[in-house]
Order: structure tokens, then sequence, then C-alpha cells
């Protein structure tokens, strides 16, 4: 029963990073054409974040067709839950710093 909690907690989190991380891509793609260059500090995680909601969708698939091992599936839940929580800082941050394309320029 224990294991199955974990199976669950692990897919959902994923589930919520990959959605938190669709809407920082989608709002430092939305600034891009707007205002130019993203800032320096928004650079690499808009060329990394792609491949961190792949590896976790990827993750999830493994999950879903039952080839991890139940061990795995343990210590990835504390990892994913960690990763969610400085996704969703990100994302908060993200929301403050960069505009939405119907702000002000002036």
């Amino acid at each position: 029963m224990a294991e199955a909690f974990a199976v669950v907690s692990i897919i959902t989190n994923i589930i919520r990073l990959v959605d938190f991380g669709s809407r920082v891509l989608t709002r430092l793609e939305e600034y891009q054409p707007k205002l130019g260059d993203i800032p320096e500090a928004f650079r690499n995680i808009k060329a990394e974040l792609p491949i961190l909601l792949d590896a976790l969708q990827q993750t999830k698939a493994a999950i879903d067709a039952g080839s991890m091992r139940g061990e795995t599936k343990k210590a990835l839940l504390s990892a994913v839950e960690g990763c969610g929580v400085q996704i969703k800082s990100l994302d908060n941050i993200i929301v403050k710093a960069v505009p939405t394309p119907s702000d002000s320029l002036g």
C-alpha cells in the first residue's frame, strides 16, 4: 500500500512539475518577442528547463509501465518534491520579474 501511495505521489508531483515548468517556459517565450532578449539570469533556465521536463515525462512513463524498481521510486519521491518546490519558486519569481504581453512599457 505504501508503494502504491509513493507511485501516485511521484506521478502527481511530476504532472505538477511539468505544468509549472511549461508555464515558466510560456512566460519566458511571451516575454522575448515583446521586449527582446530575456534577462541573462533566465537564459539558462529557458535552455535547460525543457530537458528537465522531458526527463520527468520519461520517468513518469517508466513508472506507468512498471519498469522502475521500488527503491528507485522511493528515492525519486523526495527528489521530485524538491524539484517541485524549486520550480514553483521560479514560477513566482518570473511572474514578478517578467512582464506579460499586456503590460504597458511606459
